[in-house]
């Protein structure tokens, strides 16, 4: 089975950083930021419903969306889940 545990030993923030190709600084930064409660980590707009009223999107501004697209490409899609699941 070619999952993640047996592939990649990410135990520490140094696994992580260097499975991920990114620096260990810019990662606390970011966690740092998620961590406030001054985020600017999210750009938020309303958008009319079509009924009434309005939605809130809230999308991940560039620093946040590479953290998460590298995560998705590196880890979540090469991680192979069983069928069963």
């Amino acid at each position: 089975m070619n999952d993640l545990k047996s592939k990649h030993k990410l135990r520490t923030i140094s696994d992580l950083v260097k499975h991920l190709a990114i620096n260990e600084r810019f990662l606390y930064e970011i966690l740092d930021e998620l961590c406030s409660d001054d985020t600017k980590l999210y750009k938020s707009w309303e958008v009319p419903k079509k009924s009434v009223g309005t939605r809130c999107i809230d999308a991940p501004r560039d620093k946040l969306k590479f953290i998460q697209k590298r995560i998705n490409e590196k880890i979540l899609q090469p991680t192979r889940i069983h069928k069963a699941h």
